[in-house]
This record gives structure tokens, C-alpha cells and sequence, in this order.
């Protein structure tokens, strides 16, 4: 496994207890089954070479993932969901369905979101945000993993692009130092955490 970077690209406030994650231009209303802390959670991307190998969202800050589990949708929907415009969102679930309807959101990944590892950190409105992200090579089907603390309590959420080996994700994640601070838009990204194989 190469050297895998961590940079955190923003926060998601979530004030229903509730979080929505799927590609914003098209099914981003998949909700999880598990509640979270209302609150603002910080979103990380993980980086193998110039691909976002995942992105993930925690709501618990420095405590440890002791297992993980599929995080399954309240539609009964499964686990993954599916891309078609080579973004994926983290964002409160009472708003997640306006962000498919929403024009200036779609004109700006379609004209800015093109190239490899772009983020973005949009307003939906005064009390709400959306963090998105390209989805590591581009469209497809990505599952989504819940990590739990040693009380059984949700630690984080973790989409998954297939980039790197399919178990890097237990064997290495919980093993990566995890920035304690958040990059300012349009920031230059050099100084991410680095860990070796």
C-alpha cells in the first residue's frame, strides 16, 4: 500500500441528528439507520496519489473505531450508493433532497469539480451546509462503512471509492493520524498527514 494523505476539507452541521450521504446531483438523500450528534463533524478525504481513495465524516473526535460494520440506508436501500456525476456529498438529511434541484450547485460541479481531488464546501442555507467531493475515479457504486466505539456507539462514517485494497480500510485507518485542524477554502494543501505502508 502506497503512502496514504489525510487532509480535512471543511465540516458538515447536522442539526436533525440525522446524516445523508450520495451524489448530490442525483440521489444525495441516502439517510443512514444510525443517529448522530447534532453538531458540526469534520470531513476527511484520504488521498492515494492524485485519487480520493474515500471521505469520511466523523462524529466522534478522538475515539477509536473498535469494529466496523455496512452502514445501512433508512430506505432499506442497502449500503452503497450510486455516482453518476463523479461526486459524493455529507450533509444534514432535512436538506439533502434540495440539493438535486439545485441549479447554481449543479452548473458550479459540472463547470469546477472536474479535475481530480476537488472539494467544495456549499451553503445551502444560514443553518445548513454541504461538503462534496469527487468520488475517486468517477462514477460507479461506492459502499459505505460505519465504525463504532467500544460502547457500540457510531465513532464515523466512511465511503469507500475502491482506489486502494478492499481491507485497507481495517487494517490501516484506524492506524492514520487524524488532522486536528481544517483547511480554509482555496487553501494550497501541503502539509496533509502522511502514513507508510
Amino acid at each position: 500500500m502506497s503512502a496514504v494523505e489525510v487532509k480535512c476539507i471543511g465540516s458538515v452541521k447536522i442539526t436533525s441528528g440525522r446524516l445523508a450521504t450520495g451524489d448530490p446531483l442525483c440521489n444525495p438523500d441516502n439517510v443512514f439507520v444510525q443517529h448522530v450528534p447534532i453538531g458540526n463533524h469534520r470531513v476527511l478525504i484520504y488521498l492515494d496519489g492524485h485519487d480520493i481513495a474515500a471521505a469520511t465524516i466523523i462524529v466522534q473526535e478522538g475515539v477509536p473505531v473498535m469494529r466496523w460494520e455496512e452502514a445501512k440506508f433508512e430506505d432499506g436501500g442497502g449500503f452503497e450508493y450510486g455516482v453518476d456525476a463523479g461526486v459524493g456529498t455529507f450533509v444534514d438529511a432535512t436538506v439533502a433532497y434540495t440539493l438535486e434541484h439545485n441549479d447554481e450547485m449543479s452548473e458550479f460541479i459540472i463547470e469546477r469539480m472536474g479535475e481530480r481531488q476537488q472539494t467544495h464546501d456549499w451553503k445551502i442555507d444560514e443553518s445548513h451546509n454541504a461538503i462534496i467531493f469527487q468520488t475517486g475515479a468517477g462514477d460507479g457504486k461506492y459502499p459505505n462503512y460505519v465504525g463504532y466505539d467500544a460502547d457500540g456507539n457510531p465513532t464515523l462514517f466512511l465511503t469507500d471509492f475502491y482506489i486502494l485494497d478492499t481491507d485497507w480500510r481495517i487494517k490501516y485507518l484506524s492506524g492514520i493520524p487524524l488532522p486536528d485542524y481544517c483547511y480554509e477554502e482555496d487553501e494550497d494543501y501541503e502539509d496533509g498527514n502522511e502514513v507508510e505502508d
